[in-house]
């Protein structure tokens, strides 16, 4: 559109363009809908549990091995990634103003403002919500606002909103459908913007319809420029547009506006050409049906042999009570006349071996092993020693690591940034960022330190300490192999994948003057060594017969 179009118009396009994202959602949506049922049961809505038998396996749920190994993926990733109880992230300057102490200190100040607030809030738990998605349906998102004076966050669940991307791949367009009764519809956006059906409703006197609910499409999207007035403040002209629509009358019954997107979506990993992701469940599927119809197996072999089929006469006056310690009567005059078990007696035993190693296998896809060697308490490992153990799985675990700060964390953080400082909780800042700033763009870098970033820097370490151990063996053969490396660079690199604290790590300004001190002192000691022994010379050549000035000067 060239030109913003009418509220009647603007209406229907919402709508329109909220039917066709959903057309190409199909294919996503019955993935995530036949993946819930075996990883998120209370997520489906074919949920069912009845007596396994060979007719009713197929669609219901036997075995929790998924469920469970999802659990412990969100669980860990959240402990190990954005644990509430430790500092994970640190906003720096921009890299401009890295070297200045006033806009270093002024960014240390606004994170620890930061993480109170965030902690203050329901993030962690909402974020835990957040994480259980990604690991069954591959896509997740959560809403975040300023809301009564403290940060409020919102779990979208999977399978409930609708994406779209920009030309780079980047999410940044959200649409979902959202129930509320007529009395909500008009606490939330005045009884003035609802369509005439609904005032309608709530202009009936008995209160019957009330509560009556009705469907609204809710839609965050880039404003076009078209659309918007940028010299003007107010929310219908803020860059990114928040739009509610009456779906069935296709009535636009609010317009508003943010000044960053406030929604953020992730994904575990993306195929090309696709914008939902795909899952550590969606990938393992197979295993999981498989393990499934294995349980409902050997509970139905397990039921069979401890209540087998039983052969009877079809003159006996009553059924064999086959429970314990149940009496069978039997005609004494026909002896051979015996209830008999059809149970040849089979054996179980493989069918829980296969089974236990399924499991495992589904355990491993869910990365369960490697957030274990983290929480082993038994071994009372260092996360470097860890490491070395769970090197393999880190790897493969990394890739979805970068995708969930880089996409979801990064910008969630910088919304976080901006939504304090418009509210003005952080101090003032020095004028020196402002004067750097472009478009007063004041925004941070982040700088992870959580366990899972320090692991992998953690490897980069253990490749230093490699070196190290090459360079013993070759310095008696070339002293000078050691001139190729940076050993202070290493070591503080070292210092920071042990999670050591920035306190106890010298600045480069602070090293160097230590290490000048270090130079003075060893001076001294050498010019007094030199002073001693030219005294113990003179004291020679005294005795010898000689006179020798100390210090220099001529003598005879």
């Amino acid at each position: 559109m060239s030109e913003k179009p009418s509220r009647e118009e603007l209406g229907r396009w919402v709508v329109d363009r909220y039917d066709k994202m959903k057309a190409d959602a199909t294919d996503w949506l019955n993935i995530i809908d036949e993946v819930a049922k075996y990883v998120a049961p209370q997520k489906s809505d074919v949920m069912s549990w009845v007596s396994p038998d060979l007719r009713s396996i197929s669609g219901n749920l036997y075995d929790d091995t998924a469920v469970k190994a999802n659990d412990v993926l969100a669980a860990g990733s959240m402990a190990n990634m954005t644990p509430i109880n430790e500092i994970w992230y640190t906003g720096v300057p921009p890299a401009g103003l890295a070297d200045n102490e006033e806009a270093v200190q002024w960014y240390a100040k606004c994170s620890e403002i930061m993480r109170q607030e965030m902690a203050r809030s329901n993030f962690y738990t909402e974020s835990l919500g957040v994480l259980q998605d990604r690991g069954w349906a591959g896509t997740s998102a959560m809403y975040s606002e300023l809301h009564n004076g403290s940060l409020w966050f919102k779990h979208f669940e999977a399978g409930h909103f609708l994406i779209d991307e920009d030309d780079r791949g980047v999410v940044d367009t959200v649409a979902r459908c959202i129930k509320f009764t007529h009395r909500q519809a008009e606490q939330k956006f005045g009884r003035d913007a609802l369509s005439s059906k609904v005032r309608e409703a709530l202009d009936d006197p008995s209160g019957k319809k009330w509560d009556d609910t009705h469907e609204y499409v809710h839609m965050v999207m880039p404003r076009p420029s078209a659309w918007r007035d940028e010299k003007k403040l107010d929310k219908e002209n803020k860059p990114v547009a928040d739009f509610y629509v009456d779906k069935d009358d296709k009535w636009l019954v609010s317009e508003g506006g943010f000044e960053e997107m406030p929604i953020f979506v992730t994904r575990w990993e993306k195929m090309r050409g696709e914008r939902y992701g795909i899952s550590p469940a969606m990938k393992c599927m197979p295993t999981i049906r498989e393990t499934n119809f294995l349980s409902a197996c050997l509970s139905a072999g397990i039921e069979k042999a401890v209540f087998p089929p039983t052969a009877v006469y079809d003159n006996m006056e009553e059924s064999p009570d086959l429970s314990p310690n149940g009496l069978v009567v039997l005609d004494s005059n026909r002896p051979d006349l015996i209830p008999k078990s059809l149970y040849a007696g089979g054996q179980v035993q493989w069918g829980a071996d296969l089974l236990a190693s399924k499991q495992e296998s589904i355990r491993a896809a869910f990365f369960n092993d490697m957030f274990q060697v983290f929480t082993d308490s038994t071994k009372r490992m260092a996360t470097f020693e860890a490491m070395q153990l769970a090197d393999e799985k880190l790897v493969l675990f990394h890739p979805a690591q970068a995708r969930y700060y880089g996409e979801f964390i990064d910008p969630l953080l910088r919304r976080v940034f901006a939504l304090l400082l418009r509210a003005k909780r952080f101090p003032e800042p020095p004028a020196v960022v402002f004067q750097f700033a472009e478009n007063n763009n004041v925004e941070p870098q982040m700088a992870y330190q959580s366990k899972i970033s320090l692991a992998v820097q953690a490897m980069q370490t253990r490749s230093s300490f490699q070196v190290l151990n090459m360079l013993a063996a070759i310095a008696p053969y070339d002293a000078t192999a050691a001139d190729q490396f940076d050993f202070v660079d290493m070591a503080r690199k070292a210092a920071r994948s042990f999670n050591l604290a920035d306190s106890s790590i010298r600045t480069p300004e602070e090293a160097q003057t230590v290490a000048d001190a270090r130079m003075q002192a060893m001076q001294q000691q050498n010019a007094l060594a030199m002073a001693s022994e030219a005294a113990s010379a003179a004291k020679d050549a005294k005795a010898a017969g000689l006179n020798l000035a100390v210090g220099g000067g001529g003598g005879q």
